[in-house]
């Protein structure tokens, strides 16, 4: 991150750990600037690792949702970790001030009770709330089951119910 001071009429720039530019500038004010740095992700997309995301609170069911991420290039967010967990949790609390119930890219329309990522990738780390037999088929998850930190994922119906959704892109520039 570049950090920007400005007191009275020095400029100071942080350039890197321990490592500072100093300029004069005419001005009576102080401020303090973050100038972000390139995370090579899309204009309002974060990035997670070498992943960028963005969480769209826009409600839709789960093929809409999905349709939408590959019409942008996208898939529904798949989860492989605690960390990209509570990333993706984090991510839906900053945009709503709140623990929404969300649409990410898991189902098993394919194979009953075989649940797969709609990228393709590897299901290999599981956050249910409970993994119940209920016999619906073509059922999808969502991430904030619970409120609060819990995070925690359940299946629903892909046709009926509508969330909102989070995206990932994994091409970072």
């Amino acid at each position: 991150m570049l950090t920007i001071l400005v007191i009275s009429n020095n400029l100071l720039v942080n350039l890197e750990p321990n490592i500072f530019l100093t300029c004069t500038k005419t001005t009576e004010e102080t401020h303090l600037y973050h100038l972000k740095e390139d995370s090579g992700c899309p204009d309002d997309w974060t990035r997670f690792g070498q992943q960028c995301f963005i969480f769209i609170n826009s409600p839709k069911t789960w093929a809409e949702a999905e349709s939408y991420c590959q019409f942008d290039g996208s898939n529904l967010a798949s989860i492989h970790s605690y960390e990209e967990n509570h990333f993706l949790q984090s991510l839906t609390r900053a945009d709503t001030h709140n623990f929404p119930q969300a649409w990410i890219g898991g189902t098993d329309t394919m194979h009953f009770g075989l649940w797969t990522w709609s990228d393709g990738s590897r299901f290999l780390y599981e956050n249910w709330s409970y993994k119940g037999k209920d016999g619906d088929a073509d059922r999808c998850l969502k991430i904030n089951y619970h409120s609060g930190f819990s995070s925690e994922w359940v299946f629903k119906l892909c046709c009926c119910v509508s969330h909102a959704f989070t995206l990932v892109n994994s091409e970072i520039s």
